[in-house]
């Protein structure tokens, strides 16, 4: 399968001490979580749904994605996530 590289932006609510995950190339394509990292896991489950959805309804994709409908992207090590949260 191909690999998709995608541009996460993550917010943290300090109010709410929440993060929310948007991703840049897919309109729509966000999530959030109570944690760095189950913001991280829920915008992956996120993803899946709009590739998915987005081939159904036979909307155009990204540039590069194809019909892929999971996510495959060279994931950053624990330590560079944690740089990126910090």
């Amino acid at each position: 399968m191909a690999e998709i590289k995608v541009t996460l932006e993550l917010i943290h609510d300090t109010e709410d001490t929440g993060w929310f995950v948007h991703v840049k190339e897919c309109p729509g394509c966000m999530s959030q979580g109570d944690t760095f990292w189950e913001a991280c896991d829920m915008i992956q489950e996120a993803l899946e749904m709009w590739l998915e959805i987005t081939r159904e309804d036979r909307d155009p994709m990204p540039e590069g994605f194809g019909t892929v409908l999971r996510l495959l992207q060279a994931e950053p090590t624990r330590a560079e996530l944690e740089d990126m949260a910090s």
